[in-house]
């Protein structure tokens, strides 16, 4: 009796994690550690991925507070032969201007070198100077060129590296959920499994109730004892020769 019953919970309760909780966990995690990459790649690599702007002239965006680089592209590398060919530009901090789009104010400039260029595409970057925003807001970056180039500016390593640790917790966090979302998974699924062959080995609830009764399944129990209320055997209705 106590096997049917366990039978028969198996059947209307599945054992092991829901699978929703399963999905859910899995979806939020994806999500988080999807999310998480994408802006701490954008944020790490941004001098790569911003447009850069034709010199002579001048480019706008929304910044934040930080440390901020200017770029001068010096060389061009050709696809078909790999061949660099060095535009010659040299930018001083008197060809470089930075101001606050709604009020005018300059942005002091301070001189920038180093020795690791940016690429992008076929075209090389160098150092020409470097700013620090205070307050958030619209900055105009103008560069004056002696001849056609082009020019890109972005945030240094080190407040790109600042802006990246919420995102990379957050990949972290969406990764540890990807991961319980798919163990939980994982063992729902091998616990149901478990369940329906637990279910499937089970006897018949008739075999089980005669195996019950007389210990030993297959055999039918024997029949009851007459008792003293049972009615006496009358021979008189039995035919005589």
């Amino acid at each position: 009796m106590n096997r049917s019953k366990r039978a028969e919970a198996n059947e209307t309760q599945a054992p092991g994690p829901g699978l929703w909780l399963s999905i859910i966990t899995l979806s939020i995690g994806l999500t988080a550690f999807s999310f998480g990459a994408f802006a701490a790649f954008q944020s790490a690599f941004e001098l790569i991925t911003v447009d850069s702007f034709e010199t002579p002239g001048e480019q706008t965006r929304s910044l934040d507070p930080g440390d901020y680089e200017i770029y001068v592209r010096s060389a061009s590398v050709s696809i078909l032969d790999f061949d660099i060919e060095y535009d010659g530009t040299i930018v001083t901090l008197d060809q470089v201007s930075v101001t606050h789009t709604a009020t005018g104010t300059p942005v002091p400039l301070e001189p920038f070198y180093t020795s690791e260029p940016v690429s992008r595409s076929a075209n090389i970057y160098e150092s020409a100077a470097a700013f620090e925003v205070t307050t958030s807001g619209r900055y105009t970056v103008r560069v004056d060129t002696d001849r056609p180039s082009r020019a890109v500016f972005g945030r240094s390593l080190e407040t790109a590296f600042d802006r990246i640790v919420p995102w990379i917790i957050m990949l972290a966090v969406g990764l540890v959920l990807f991961i319980a979302g798919l163990v939980l998974l994982i063992a729902g699924i091998v616990r149901r499994k478990r369940a329906r062959d637990s279910t499937r080995r089970m006897p018949p609830p008739n075999e089980t109730a005669a195996t019950t009764a007389t210990g030993l399944s297959g055999l039918t129990p024997p029949p009851p004892r007459p008792t003293e209320t049972d009615t006496p055997w009358d021979d008189s209705t039995v035919p005589r020769s």
